[in-house]
This record gives C-alpha cells, structure tokens and sequence, in this order.
C-alpha cells in the first residue's frame, strides 16, 4: 500500500475531465519541490511557524490529490509546541519521503489513464 486513496483520484480526473485533471497535476508536480524545500529550510532554521504553515500548505494538496499518509504526516508537523527535536527532524524527513513517492504516484496517474 502506497498510502494514496487511487479511487479518489479517478474520481477527480472524471470530475475534472482528462485536460483540467492533467493540468492540475501538473500544477502539483511543479509546486511538490517548492514545498519541499519551503519544508526543509524552514526545519534546518528551527522556524518552526513557517515549517507549520508549509505544512499545512502541503497537507491541502495531499488531501486533493488522496496522499493519505502525506496528509497524516502533515497533521503531526502542524502540532510542534510538544515534539523533541529529533522527533521534528524525523517527521521532517518522512514528510520528504513522502511527498517524493506522492509526486511519482500523480505523475503515473497522468500517463495510465483508461482513455
């Protein structure tokens, strides 16, 4: 299990339609990096505000897009103010992980369509 809800995003892309759903993908392939990034320097500055809001940035999208586990692991950075560290650090780095599989997983859903 990958952590991803597939029916959800087959259901988006018949919402959508095929144009807006791969546009929105897309749009998501290119802003996972940005986020990445927003995630980690916000970490390795101990900005734990800005690391909070940027997950809560990458959790809207992951609820989108049926990134279950990426979602789940967002909540847990949007509760700082009792977490070590090393606990932090290690949320940190899964949340990375994730939204690198997350972004694999969007990028397949566009070239495996059943049209």
């Amino acid at each position: 299990m990958d952590g991803f809800d597939h029916e959800l995003l087959d259901r988006l892309r018949d919402a959508l339609g095929e144009g807006m759903y791969k546009e929105l993908a897309q749009d998501f392939d290119a802003d996972v990096p940005r986020m990445m990034k927003r995630i980690s320097e916000a970490h390795d500055a101990g900005d734990h505000p800005e690391l909070e809001g940027a997950a809560h940035e990458l959790k809207g999208v992951a609820v989108l897009f049926g990134a279950a586990s990426l979602a789940r692991t967002c909540t847990e950075l949007l509760h700082l103010e009792a977490r070590s560290e090393s606990d932090i650090a290690r949320l940190v780095e899964r949340t990375l992980e994730l939204c690198t599989s997350a972004q694999a997983t969007v990028r397949r859903s566009v070239f495996t369509t059943a049209s």
